[in-house]
């Protein structure tokens, strides 16, 4: 069972190669914890709309995602 804002999010946000198995094991009881897990630090984004800022509070950089993507 997949909510309809995640199923947006990944086809919307996440690379178009990377969307398929987003959307199954979202779906798959078993994996869905972990599926939720990797959303959250956004690996997978569509470059297309992400700007990468840097953060001083880590060693590694945060996304931004554009305006563009959310409409």
């Amino acid at each position: 069972m997949t909510y309809r804002y995640e199923e947006a999010l990944v086809k919307t946000c996440i690379a178009k190669a990377r969307r398929p198995r987003h959307l199954i094991e979202l779906c798959d009881r078993r994996r869905r914890g972990g599926a939720l897990d990797r959303l959250n630090p956004m690996q997978d984004l569509d470059e297309r709309y992400v700007t990468w800022l840097p953060s001083g509070a880590e060693k590694r950089s945060r996304p931004f995602i554009k305006q563009d993507a959310v409409r």
